[in-house]
């Protein structure tokens, strides 16, 4: 466990807890006592997916309504594109936190690790996220 560290959750982990792939519980555990943010513009990209008119609607649905109110919420000003807004947010707290990303996403997750960004990575073949720190 880290002192002060913060968890910053991409979009896919939502859909992916959404979707009972992955469970909350499971994922909160494999946090480690890490405080978990959600951004903005993944909350954006939640009611974007809301909108479409297929199954992934319900599911972003589901989970605004029902996982991201379980995290804090930090409003920034997006890039437009998430993956960036999170390696940006998480480069801003490094100095000052232990900073995870939590993605199902492989190249967010090679290009946090090359900026030294510690992932939380769920990894589909092992049923189980892995932290890499």
């Amino acid at each position: 466990m880290y002192k002060k560290c913060l968890t910053l959750i991409d979009t896919s982990i939502i859909l992916l807890i959404a979707y009972n792939e992955a469970s909350l519980d499971n994922f909160i555990e494999a946090t480690m006592g890490c405080e978990v943010v959600v951004l903005s513009s993944v909350i954006d990209e939640l009611n974007r997916l809301k909108d479409l008119q297929d199954n992934r609607s319900k599911k972003a649905l589901w989970a605004l309504n029902n996982i991201v109110n379980n995290f804090t919420v930090v409003h920034i000003d997006s890039t437009g594109n998430v993956d960036q807004d999170l390696i940006n947010f998480a480069l801003n707290k490094i100095k000052e936190f232990k900073v995870f990303i939590a993605t199902v996403d492989s190249d967010l997750k090679n290009k946090a690790l090359l900026k030294g960004i510690g992932v939380i990575f769920y990894r589909k073949s092992k049923n189980k996220f892995e932290v890499i720190p």
